[in-house]
């Protein structure tokens, strides 16, 4: 089978393939950007791939239609850019890359609940200003002004239980933070550390933490609203990660602005880049936000190319495995 990589892939996944049949590698982070649909349809034709496997770029009917090709298989999770009815009407299988970047994300995750915890950011600003000064008052004392809470102790709720707060939770557990479990599927038995299962509404009123890890379907849209968001705590921390249409981005920093939140931290936003508005608001000292970032490692490649291989094999072999099949 000819196969056409546009994902970024280590050596050795591109070896695995190969014994597979003719690879071509042509990953969008050499071109700059993802490629949309015509262009990525050229370069199926030109390699005569029967099998696409990409990343960010556009699978649309550009690309399906082209004669040959049996299988796409995106290395995400969420695979926006794939037309996945369209891949149904033509029979090709769409493969995708379930908790590539987990890891990744639930670092950051920590490290953005740390940062507001311990006011990092505005005492770093404080620092480089050169506001610290041996003959300042109480007020320019870092010690007084920046002094900060521990995760220890704190009351975390995961709002969603999949791939990413399984990866997060151990972690939080090992900082002594106790945790609670918002998932009307995913059960949170098989977890390795204990996570108290409650109802959305008990966890936003017991939390100092509210992490969000939710994908996009008609039940999670704008479910971390306003009604969720009225119940927490003046001194919680509210975080997203996932996606922006499952949560008030508005509301929350609202929320903040009037001192009835601890923190925000965010690294998606209902339009990317956000608007000069919203990054207006992003310069509140409560505000922990990053430009999409959370799951952008270089070890993030390795594991979706492991995984989208052991995908792609089971396929051929005719044993695909259910949650990598996504069309």
């Amino acid at each position: 089978m000819r196969i056409l990589v546009t994902a970024p892939y280590d050596e050795a996944a591109l070896a695995e393939l190969r014994a597979l049949g003719p690879v071509r590698y042509a990953p969008w982070t050499e071109l700059g950007r993802p490629r949309d649909g015509a262009e990525l349809a050229a370069l199926v034709r030109e390699a005569g791939a029967e099998a696409v496997i990409v990343e960010l770029d556009q699978v649309g009917a550009e690309v399906l239609d082209v004669p040959g090709v049996r299988v796409v298989g995106c290395c995400r999770a969420g695979l926006v850019n794939v037309d996945l009815a369209g891949a149904r009407e033509r029979g090709v299988t769409v493969l995708r890359a379930p908790g590539r970047n987990a890891q990744a994300v639930a670092e950051w995750v920590v490290a953005a609940v740390l940062g507001l915890l311990r006011n990092t950011g505005p005492a770093g600003r404080f620092l480089r200003a050169g506001e610290w000064r041996a003959d300042a008052g109480p007020e320019a004392r870092p010690y007084l002004r920046f002094r900060g809470h521990e995760l220890s102790g704190r009351t975390v709720a995961l709002v969603g239980l999949g791939a990413v707060p399984r990866r997060l939770a151990p972690i939080l557990h090992a900082f002594g933070a106790r945790l609670l479990g918002v998932d009307p599927v995913v059960d949170a038995s098989g977890y390795a550390v204990p996570v108290e299962p409650v109802a959305a509404e008990d966890a936003a009123r017991r939390a100092d933490v509210l992490s969000v890890h939710l994908p996009v379907t008609d039940a999670t849209r704008g479910l971390v609203g306003r009604r969720l968001l009225d119940l927490l705590r003046p001194h919680a921390i509210v975080v997203n990660s996932a996606r922006a249409a499952v949560f008030d981005t508005a509301y929350a920093l609202d929320l903040l602005e009037a001192g009835r939140l601890g923190g925000v931290a965010l690294d998606v936003y209902p339009d990317e880049p956000p608007s000069e508005d919203l990054r207006a608001r992003l310069a509140h000292p409560g505000v922990f936000a990053t430009p999409h970032i959370g799951g952008a490692t270089y070890e993030v490649e390795r594991h979706h190319a492991r995984i989208m291989n052991a995908a792609f094999t089971a396929w051929l072999a005719g044993s695909p495995r259910p949650e990598t099949i996504a069309a």
